[in-house]
This record gives structure tokens, sequence and C-alpha cells, in this order.
């Protein structure tokens, strides 16, 4: 009897550990179709599982099959877990048996439906106490069919309900502990990848993340490349009078002009991104069919910037806060440094006709 109780813990934990695996290392790896059918599988198969793996208990055969579709429910969601729970069903149906019927509705169609009413999704902010609640509802709803059809259905219940309630809730406290402790480490994960791909103020990609995010967009090489050097002029002078966190403010406020733009041309079917370079510098990617549309864009950031309204610390408006953007053609991934270099160039060349432009390398 233990021994199968904790036959089906097994199995359910191994349902946990398998789609942990497949959102740490397979999500991002896969389409989006092979991952969602790889989770209606794995939870569908370990609910069936739990038919084949009875818990036999004075003379009656229990099982744990609404664990799977239950947390299935709480944390996943009903798109996943409708396909599954409609594959049990079939499979239920089709071992046949007096039982099927109230086996379908009671233990699997109305205990998942009731727990998908209350789902949560971020798992690291169901409480415990909701847990045991809404499975001990779900207990009790799977468990209906004893009293009503079985003879002396309520005195059998009395007497199989506290192991059947104990091996099923210890068996989602279990699971539930579980699956906290992993959504928390993928989080921090997540975390950590992110501030290893990005500058911390603007939120930007970092210069290595950029980099490497060149090389593979390089390879694709559909359209014409180009880098572009962005710089804010007179950076120090707004540090210097209005000091270091309006400084970083103003930064912030570039930043996310920079991102909506390359999200602009992105959604146009080119492709663009962007890094912190250094300071008040930043390094634009922006692969697109003509050099027409590549100007449009950066005098788009330029304009966007000039016209926006940047405040101190004080609340004084910061007068013409403007860009000098220098930019060249990307033709191989080998020679990127010449490119910056010619791109620098252009740059110096703003700056030294009174900045607040644009110009694209050309060469003579």
């Amino acid at each position: 009897m233990i021994q199968s109780v904790l036959s089906n813990i097994a199995v359910i934990l191994i349902m946990h550990a398998c789609l942990n695996f497949m959102v740490t290392f397979l999500k991002d790896k896969v389409s989006k179709g092979v991952f969602y059918s790889l989770v209606v599988f794995i939870i569908s198969f370990t609910s069936i599982s739990m038919f084949y793996l009875p818990i036999e208990y004075k003379g009656y055969r229990l099982d744990l099959r609404v664990i799977p579709l239950g947390f299935a429910a709480l944390f996943i969601g009903w798109r996943e877990v409708l396909p599954a729970l409609a594959i049990v069903c079939m499979w239920r149906w089709g071992m046949g048996g007096a039982g099927a019927v109230p086996g379908i509705v009671f233990g699997l169609l109305l205990p998942t439906i009731f727990v998908l009413l209350f789902y949560i999704g971020n798992t690291t902010k169901v409480q415990l106490f909701k847990v045991w609640a809404l499975f001990s509802v779900m207990w009790l709803i799977s468990d209906l069919p004893i009293i009503i059809w079985i003879p002396n259905g309520w005195e059998v219940f009395m007497m199989i309900a506290p192991f059947r309630y104990i091996s099923l809730m210890s068996s989602a406290v279990i699971l539930y502990l579980f699956v906290i402790w992993s959504t928390r480490q993928i989080e921090l994960q997540h975390k950590l990848k992110f501030f290893a791909e990005h500058d911390p103020l603007t939120e930007m990609y970092n210069l290595r993340k950029f980099f490497d995010l060149l090389e593979v967009e390089y390879k694709k090489k559909k359209t014409v490349n180009y880098l572009a050097l962005v710089d804010l002029d007179y950076f120090k002078k707004i540090n210097d009078t209005y000091g270091h966190l309006t400084g970083d403010r103003v930064l912030q406020k570039m930043a996310k002009v920079f991102l909506q733009t390359c999200k602009t041309i992105n959604s146009e079917g080119q492709r663009a991104f962007v890094a912190r370079y250094g300071g008040e510098e930043f390094i634009l990617y922006v692969s697109c069919t003509s050099v027409e549309y590549l100007e449009s864009c950066l005098e788009h950031i330029r304009e966007a910037v000039a016209a926006a309204e940047f405040w101190a610390e004080d609340g004084s408006r910061i007068p013409s806060v403007t860009l000098s953007i220098g930019c060249a053609e990307l033709t191989s991934i080998e020679n990127v440094q010449q490119t910056l270099l010619y791109a620098d160039q252009s740059l110096y060349e703003v700056k030294n006709s009174g900045r607040n432009g644009v110009k694209i390398y050309k060469e003579e």
C-alpha cells in the first residue's frame, strides 16, 4: 500500500522534472508547437499512468489521477490542460468498466475544471493554504461517486477518507514545494541572464550581447547591414550643470527612444537592435533594403530626442538635448572594427559641423 503511494508520488515528481527540464533547456530551442505538444503529452501521460498504479486499501482501488491535471490547471493554464484532459478522458473511456462514466465526470472533468477557474500562472504567489483548499475540494468532488453509487457509500467513504485524503494532500504538498522551489530557481536564472546581457542603467543590450547578435544576424544577410555610433551632445555639460542623477535620467529616456525605434523597424520587416557602447555613446545595428530607409530611421531617432522634453531632478527643464550620429555599411563580419572606425569618422564630422546631425560614411 505504502509502496503504491510512493510509486504514484514518484511518477508525479518525474512529470515535474520533465516539465522543469523543458522550461529550462528546451523552451527557446524548439518551436512553440513542439513545446506545447510535449507539455500536453507529459501531463496526459502522467495522469494515464495513475490508472495503472492503483493504491489498494481495504479492498478498494484508489489513485492520484487528479494531481497532475489539478496542478497543470492551477499553474500552466487551459490551453495545455484541456487537450490533456480530453486525452485522459478518452483513455479512461477506452478502458471501459462500470465506473467509466462517474470516473470521467467526477474523477477528471469536474475537479480539473473547478481548479482551472482559479488559474494563477505565477506560481511564486500561490500560497500553500490555497493549494490545500483547492485540492481538498477536488478530493471531495472526485469521491462523490463513492457516496452516491456504492451501497453503504457513506460508510465506505468514511472508512477510506482519512487514508485517501492524507495520500492525496501529501502528494499535492510535496509537488507544490518542488514547483515553488524550481520556479524560483528559473526566475533567478532569468534575472542573472538578463543582467549578464543588458546594461543595468538603460536596460539595453551590453556590448557582448550586441556582438553575439550581430554575428547571428549577419549570417542571414538578406539585406544591407549598417552600424551606427550615436553620441549624446554636451553630455558632460548636463552632468556638470544638473548632476549625475539627471544625466542618468536623460540616458534612460534616450534608451526608450532607441528601443521604440528598433521595435518599429522590426515591425516593418527590417531588423534593428541597439546597445550601450559606453558612457553617453550607443551602438545601433540596422539591416534594411535601402540607404534611404536607413537615413530616415536615423533622422527619426535624432528628431525624436530633439523634440523630447528632459527634466532635471530639481524639476527644471533641460534645454536642447541633441544627438550626433555616424553610420557605415558593414560589408563583412570580419570588418566590424573597420566599420566602427568609419562610423566614428562620420560621427566626428557631424561634431565638427555643429553636432545634432546624421552622416552615413561613403567611400571616396
